[in-house]
């Protein structure tokens, strides 16, 4: 899944969607104006205390949320970063760089996502996850 940088707007979206599929609260701090005439958005979320889950943990996680992988892990580097990348069929959502360092483990086992890529498909990226879905 490679994804294009968004716009401030899409960002924004993607945030909501994140705090919607992740039960969070990042929220817009402020925006930023860059010298070269674009913006930052500054956000905020709660400190969590904790460590990197293993892989094993965030694949139980996003499965348990109705995700599957858009490929299964191999021992091939070339095609494990996929790995990260999540579909889930039924609202037609998908998360990518769901990597392990993206997410934390607090103390109670809770696992907490920072920082993923979420979004709605457009049709040609659907067909590109229903080719790749486990049977």
């Amino acid at each position: 899944m490679r994804l294009e940088r968004a716009l401030p707007s899409e960002y924004l979206d993607r945030l909501d969607l994140a705090n919607r599929l992740f039960d969070d609260d990042v929220r817009l701090v402020g925006i930023v104006a860059l010298a070269d005439g674009d913006v930052s958005l500054v956000t905020s979320q709660q400190f969590i205390y904790g460590t990197t889950p293993t892989r094993a943990e965030v694949g139980a996680y996003m499965r348990s949320l109705g995700f599957a992988p858009v490929l299964e892990p191999t021992d091939d580097p070339r095609t494990d970063l996929h790995f990260f990348d999540w579909y889930r069929e039924r609202d037609g959502v998908a998360v990518a760089d769901a990597k392990p360092a993206n997410f934390l483990r607090a103390a109670s086992g809770q696992l907490y996502a920072i920082d993923l890529i979420p979004a709605i498909v457009n049709e040609p990226l659907l067909l590109h996850f229903h080719e790749r879905q486990p049977s």
